[in-house]
């Protein structure tokens, strides 16, 4: 056989093809070592967001506690208080923590947020599921409740703290008209 002639099913190895395999060839090296190192040493604030949730604390006032919800940091507005909104109606404060809530555990069985909305100086959330959304609750608790909703709502929604919530339940009843976040009801 000729050396010049290449056998049947093999190509023949040019200067840019070889070139282009070496070049792929370092490139892939390259960033599994980097990738690999980059996984183990990411700053843990790169690869987490968070979301404002308030709590109740022993004194009965509001605490606003950082929950992660991943890509929170890439997020509109209305997108972060929907996850925030989610984060309370379906999420217990750990029992070290000595917060409490009025929304999460059986408060919230089957609640789903439908939607959640802003308009003419008017925040307003509709929710579906089970009428656990809703626990009966008066007194302090209720306006703790309240609260809780009004506070986490304004904060991530990224509208001013006097701007009123309607809740509107699965039926379409208005349930709770203009709540206002009080300043009252927070800690310290």
């Amino acid at each position: 056989m000729d050396p010049h002639q290449t056998p049947v099913g093999h190509r023949r190895a040019t200067p840019l093809r070889a070139g282009l395999l070496v070049t792929t060839l370092v490139a892939a090296l390259t960033l599994q070592a980097c990738g690999s190192e980059t996984e183990e040493t990411a700053a843990p604030e790169e690869n987490a967001a968070t979301v404002t949730v308030h709590w109740v604390n022993a004194d009965g006032k509001l605490e606003p506690v950082e929950v992660d919800v991943a890509g929170a940091d890439r997020m509109r507005p209305q997108g972060r208080a929907m996850a925030a909104l989610e984060k309370l109606i379906h999420t217990t404060p750990e029992k070290d923590d000595d917060l409490i809530s009025h929304w999460g555990g059986r408060c919230a069985v089957g609640a789903k947020i439908d939607e959640l909305t802003a308009e003419r100086g008017v925040v307003t959330m509709r929710v579906r599921g089970a009428a656990g959304v809703m626990c009966k609750r008066n007194g302090a608790k209720l306006e703790q409740q309240r609260q809780q909703l009004a506070w986490t709502v304004v904060d991530n929604l990224e509208v001013d703290a006097s701007t009123p919530v309607r809740l509107y339940g699965s039926n379409g009843a208005l349930m709770w008209e203009d709540v206002v976040a009080d300043e009252k009801a927070l800690a310290g």
